[in-house]
């Protein structure tokens, strides 16, 4: 369980770190 719940976070930081940037980028 422990080892999913970390994957998930590096997943859900990995998105952000990608997001964010091309949105501000967008605008």
């Amino acid at each position: 369980m422990k080892k999913i719940g970390l994957l998930f976070m590096l997943c859900l930081a990995a998105l952000f770190t990608i997001g964010f940037p091309a949105q501000q980028a967008d605008a």
